[in-house]
């Protein structure tokens, strides 16, 4: 799209990829990594990782993670709200 920024592209890439190394939403481990918490700056591991809202990973009809979505580029709302909107169309 003309005109659209770069930044929030790096930043889906990462989500997607923290939801995928972890198996789980990347929201989760940023509630665990605040100042004094168990995982305190994860976000500088595996060459950068993003701990807040946009982020999931996509399961298969076991259970299994086979894949991950990573939205950016509005609110948090909205990131979260395209990306379960992605994983239920597929």
């Amino acid at each position: 799209m003309d005109g659209a920024q770069l930044g929030p592209i790096n930043i889906a890439i990462k989500k997607a990829e923290t939801s995928d190394l972890f198996a789980k939403p990347c929201h989760l481990l940023g509630e665990k990594s605040q100042p004094g918490a168990a995982l305190y700056q994860i976000e500088h591991s595996n060459n950068g990782l993003i701990t807040f809202v946009g982020g999931l990973p996509i399961n298969n009809t076991n259970g299994a993670v086979i894949a991950a979505i990573g939205v950016s580029g509005s609110t948090i709302v909205n990131d979260l709200a395209v990306a379960q909107t992605g994983i239920a169309a597929v």
